[in-house]
């Protein structure tokens, strides 16, 4: 290998090293965009749920149709001051 391709190489190890380092911070942002999206949409469903329930949907119905758990549920309730008794 000559001098002048080793130098080459190198460069084009140095601009593919800078292209991946572009993508993982890419990707890390996008991860915490998700991330952020993720916690705004369970508060929305936690309002939801409490709006259902103070409309007379019961929280085994609630849990049924979130698919989380009861104890959730309850948290989300207790949250807004309400004490669920099913």
């Amino acid at each position: 290998m000559t001098e002048e391709s080793s130098a080459t190489s190198l460069h084009e190890a140095v601009r593919a090293l800078a292209h991946a380092k572009a993508k993982v911070e890419r990707a890390r942002q996008a991860l915490n965009a998700a991330r952020a999206d993720v916690a705004q949409c369970k508060k929305a469903v936690a309002h939801a749920a409490v709006v259902e329930y103070q409309n007379g949907m019961r929280q085994k119905e609630i849990v049924k149709v979130t698919g989380l758990t009861r104890e959730t549920i309850r948290k989300y309730l207790r949250a807004e001051g309400i004490t669920a008794y099913d």
